[in-house]
């Protein structure tokens, strides 16, 4: 296997140290205007019934007992996508759930819960998480499919650039549709040895493969759902009282170039966004709401250039859909 990623990882060490000084949740400064919506205003604001916005984005909820952030049914019904840092802590510990068991919940029936079989969690650190069968390999171990030949890698330790968790219900949630994965050529993907980076979006469906200098364009629009933020309640409350709401925002990518392992988005984000999806704006949204596709992953957020937050200088920072298609992609197989 190709040692870019190990490389690339090491490079991002300092980075990755400050984002994790602020704590394990996500966060952000609104970015300009707060474009957060409650979901019903969301909908109301777009033209959607709630039947309408809950047949599109009801794959959307959260992580219970493990962490605090958004999760989603990604590309089968059993299957949930989130960050790693909703289960690990710095050290790779497993955080102890607050009762038995772990769960996940949708937005749409938080009081319905699946649980989840951690014996099927796989991660892009903590070497792989319950993952078996890897082969050491520089700074972590590689995992080989020999159906595909497809590869895939996890770090030896944990950092925000590989926080991805992908893990198994013991049911499924059969009223909701999956989001859906770009499709990419499993053949030519599997040359590279995992070693590859999407161009535009999902809707021109190009490939870069080995090419790290090939990434996603500004502009390309999203949406993301979050089960929560710290700092966005019901009206009337204090910035840090009352419920939470779920919220809705449509951003969009902010740089042509990857920031020590991240890419950037305008997205309004805090703590409970963690492991949200960034979906790919559909084509004649919202009179067209399929597919929605994952294209990355919120996990925490950093000043656009590197440095701290201030007016002229933010961003919300997501894991890009290559660092965990190999695995998401094997494990809808399975």
């Amino acid at each position: 296997m190709r040692h870019d990623l190990a490389l690339f990882l090491g490079q991002a060490v300092v980075m990755a140290a400050a984002l994790m000084a602020a704590g394990s949740s996500a966060q952000a400064e609104v970015i300009g205007k707060d474009d957060r919506l409650p979901l019903k205003e969301f909908a109301k604001a777009h033209g959607l019934s709630m039947v309408e916005f809950w047949d599109a984005f009801g794959a959307s909820g959260r992580i219970v007992n493990s962490g605090w952030g958004t999760a989603q049914v990604v590309g089968r019904n059993d299957l949930i996508l989130t960050a790693a840092h909703n289960f690990y802590t710095d050290d790779c510990e497993l955080i102890q759930p607050t009762e038995d068991g772990r769960y996940f919940v949708t937005l749409e029936h938080p009081d319905i819960r699946y649980e989840l079989d951690m014996d099927t969690l796989w991660s892009g650190g903590c070497r792989g998480g319950a993952a078996s069968g890897g082969i050491s390999d520089g700074d972590g171990v590689s995992f080989l499919d020999g159906e595909t030949g497809l590869r895939w890698w996890a770090y030896d330790g944990w950092d925000r650039t590989v926080d991805w968790v992908i893990v198994r219900l013991k049911t499924p949630v059969l009223d909701v549709t999956p989001y859906e994965i770009p499709q990419y050529d499993i053949a030519a993907l599997a040359k590279y040895n995992g070693d590859f980076h999407p161009i535009i979006s999902s809707q021109r469906r190009d490939v870069a493969y080995g090419d790290s200098k090939d990434i996603l364009e500004p502009g390309v629009r999203l949406i993301h759902l979050s089960q929560g933020d710290n700092d966005f309640r019901r009206k009337g409350t204090t910035t840090r009282s009352g419920p939470l709401v779920p919220s809705a925002t449509l951003c969009e990518y902010m740089g042509i170039r990857r920031l020590y392992g991240f890419y950037q988005s305008n997205c309004d984000t805090y703590q409970g966004s963690s492991g949200g999806a960034a979906l790919e704006e559909p084509e004649g949204f919202p009179n067209k709401l399929a597919p929605l596709v994952v294209l990355a992953i919120h996990v925490a957020s950093r000043g656009e250039t590197g440095g701290d937050f201030d007016a002229e200088n933010q961003a919300s920072v997501v894991v890009g859909i290559e660092d965990f298609y190999v695995p998401l992609y094997l494990a809808m197989q399975q």
